[in-house]
């Protein structure tokens, strides 16, 4: 079973201190030994430079996205201009 993070924000005040980080992990800790398979894509510099730098977690995907076919686009904002990365809770 599968355990997507769609979005995790932080005031401004709390940035930059590891809060966001460490709610990720605990979140996505307490659903891997509930045997989930946690996954997250993001597009947040800060957020990729910690997630690549954490044990906890595996980069599964790096760069811009390719554009898809097939798929109906739901409004004009997308990741396909933007480097983004997709991570995989490893435990």
């Amino acid at each position: 079973m599968l355990k997507h993070i769609h979005r995790l924000v932080i005031h401004p005040d709390y940035q930059g201190i590891g809060l966001g980080k460490k709610l990720l992990n605990f979140v996505s800790d307490l659903y891997y030994n509930q045997k989930y398979d946690v996954r997250l894509i993001t597009s947040a510099k800060n957020l990729i430079y910690g997630l690549k730098n954490d044990k906890h977690w595996g980069c599964t995907f790096y760069g811009r996205m390719s554009k898809q076919t097939g798929t109906i686009q739901m409004n004009k904002t997308s990741s396909k201009e933007r480097i983004t990365a997709s991570f995989k809770y490893i435990g």
